[in-house]
């Protein structure tokens, strides 16, 4: 019926619903995106995808070679076709994020850390959607569970740290410390009932520009 249609095809929703941390979201403050007409918007949308997506794609084609950097290949390029549809997507659900982590976390053999990071940043910033449904708790035990399994297989790996690799670390602890004092900071500011959602938009632009940072970092993996 029409409830299944436009629960398929959400065009009539706008370009987003609930706040996520993707372009369209993060942006939208400044470039209005949610005043354009939402058939026009599902057009530009597929095009930037699309657009996003051949960065990867073009450079998977390109590897060559065998042994470990080429096992990374297949993850990386999964990661970077995931993120390129969470950022650029019409109507992305906050968990679209969890594509992208899944083959991070493939990765984990080479850069547990930085796997470890990113499968944290996934989780919080779902953080309303979990809170919503009370199960945040139980997603932050999971994430605990995930990160102490994968140190304890890749102990050695976990020695050598490399500076990208540290990078990335330092940028999830930023998420998490941004996550856990920005309610804390604007809950004390008189922003009144007229902006109830600036927490909301500060933290999609946030961890918009995280996610931004792993695509591009994910595509300059694959030109090396």
């Amino acid at each position: 019926g029409s409830f299944s249609r436009s629960g398929l095809l959400p065009f009539g929703r706008g370009v987003y619903e609930d706040y996520v941390s993707n372009f369209w979201c993060a942006t939208n403050p400044v470039l209005r995106w949610k005043t354009y007409d939402a058939t026009i918007m599902s057009k530009v949308c597929a095009v930037a995808t699309v657009v996003a997506c051949i960065p990867a794609g073009v450079l998977s084609g390109c590897k060559r070679g065998t042994g470990s950097d080429s096992r990374a290949v297949v993850p990386l390029t999964l990661a970077g076709t995931a993120l390129s549809f969470f950022l650029f997507a019409f109507q992305v659900h906050e968990k679209g994020v969890l594509y992208a982590a899944m083959p991070i976390a493939a990765l984990a053999p080479d850069a547990p850390l930085a796997s470890i990071g990113f499968g944290a940043a996934s989780v919080l910033s779902c953080r309303d959607l979990l809170v919503r449904d009370g199960v945040f708790p139980p997603a932050v035990l999971a994430v605990v569970v995930y990160a102490c399994a994968i140190m304890s297989g890749c102990k050695g790996v976990c020695t050598r740290v490399r500076r990208a690799e540290a990078v990335v670390i330092s940028a999830c602890l930023a998420m998490v410390g941004a996550t856990f004092t920005l309610p804390l900071v604007l809950g004390a500011a008189p922003l009144g009932p007229r902006y109830p959602y600036v927490y909301a938009a500060i933290d999609a632009a946030l961890y918009f520009t995280f996610y931004a940072c792993a695509w591009l970092y994910v595509l300059r993996l694959l030109i090396q």
